[in-house]
C-alpha cells in the first residue's frame, strides 16, 4: 500500500512540473507542435504497451479465454469516446499550451486546479442529479471567487477584449471547462 501512495506522490510531482516544462519548451516549439510531439510520443508508448500485452496474452491464454466474445462499442460509446478525445486530450492540451505561451504557466495551472472541480460539480448536478452539500457549496464559492481574483485582480476590465492578455485568460478559462466535459463524458460512458 505504501508503494501506491509513493507512486501517486511521484505522479503529482511530475504533473506539477509539466506546466513549467511546457513554458520552457514553448520558447523553442510552437504550442500546436508541442502538443503533436506529446501525442506522438504517448501514442508510440501505448502501441508498444499494447503489443507487449498482446504478445503476453497469446502466451498465457487458454482455449476457454479465446472463445469469449467481445462486444463492439455501441454508437453512443463511440460518440462519448470522440467527445472525450477532443475535449480532454486534443483541444485541452492545445488550448492549455497556447494559454501558457501567452500568459505563462501559473494561471493556467491554477485555473485547472481551482475551476475544474467547480465545473465538474455543476455538470454533475445537471447530469447526475447530485446533491449540493454545504461543504461542496463552500468550496464552490471559494474556488470561484479565487479564480475571479486570479484572473481579474479585482478589476473587471481585464476580462474585456481590449485587455492585453485577454486571449491568454480566455484560453486559461476554457481549459477547466474542457476538463470538466471530459470528466463527465467519461463517467457517463462507464455508468
Amino acid at each position: 500500500m505504501l508503494i501506491i501512495y509513493a507512486l501517486l506522490v511521484i505522479m503529482v510531482l511530475i504533473w506539477s512540473f509539466s506546466f513549467v516544462l511546457v513554458d520552457i519548451s514553448i520558447e523553442f516549439v510552437p504550442p500546436m507542435s508541442l502538443a503533436l510531439i506529446r501525442f506522438l510520443i504517448v501514442s508510440l508508448l501505448f502501441i508498444l504497451m499494447d503489443l507487449y500485452l498482446l504478445l503476453n496474452r497469446k502466451i498465457h491464454t487458454t482455449k476457454i479465454e479465446d472463445k469469449k466474445e467481445k462486444k463492439p462499442y455501441s454508437k453512443w460509446e463511440w460518440i462519448y469516446i470522440l467527445i472525450a478525445s477532443l475535449c480532454g486530450i486534443t483541444l485541452f492540451f492545445v488550448i492549455q499550451y497556447s494559454a501558457i505561451d501567452l500568459i505563462g504557466p501559473s494561471l493556467p495551472a491554477l485555473f485547472v486546479c481551482l475551476l475544474s472541480p467547480v465545473l465538474i460539480t455543476v455538470l454533475a448536478l445537471i447530469f447526475f442529479k447530485e446533491k449540493l452539500t454545504i461543504i461542496k457549496l463552500t468550496g464552490f464559492v471559494i474556488a470561484t471567487f479565487g479564480g475571479f481574483l486570479l484572473v481579474t485582480g479585482g478589476d473587471l476590465r481585464t476580462l474585456t477584449p481590449d485587455a492585453p492578455n485577454f486571449l491568454g485568460y480566455l484560453y486559461a478559462l476554457i481549459t477547466p471547462l474542457l476538463w470538466a466535459i471530459y470528466t463527465i463524458v467519461i463517467v457517463i460512458n462507464y455508468k
